[in-house]
């Protein structure tokens, strides 16, 4: 008899090496957001942002992570709490094209 089923499927991977990246990229994730909020307050505070045209990319950034942050953490509670134990969940990308793709090319732009 073969290794392999007749369907072709893979067989299910070990839950240990698929879910640390996933896991460390989101709550990298909420970490800079962090960061950009107490860097927007402290930067919003001085006076100088506030007369210049840079308040409001600095907004827009702030918005567009916000945004970001709040459909990746969707996923994460998707993928690890309302699809719990099922490892197929996992191969479904869901939002990951928004905050990995377009919001890091407008990130990207706006630096």
């Amino acid at each position: 008899m073969s290794s392999s089923d007749a369907s072709g499927a893979l067989p299910n991977p070990s839950i240990g090496t698929v879910t640390p990246a996933i896991l460390v990229g989101s709550l990298l994730n909420f970490f800079f957001f962090g960061m950009l909020v107490i860097q927007t307050s402290t930067t919003s505070a001085s006076i100088m942002i506030r007369a210049s045209s840079n308040a409001s990319v600095l907004y827009f950034i702030l918005l567009l992570e916000g945004s970001s942050v709040c459909v990746n953490g969707w996923d994460v509670h998707h993928w690890f709490a309302v699809s719990f134990g099922d490892l197929s969940a996992l191969q479904n990308p869901r939002n990951a094209p928004f905050y990995a793709g377009v919001v890091g090319g407008l990130n990207g732009l706006v630096v």
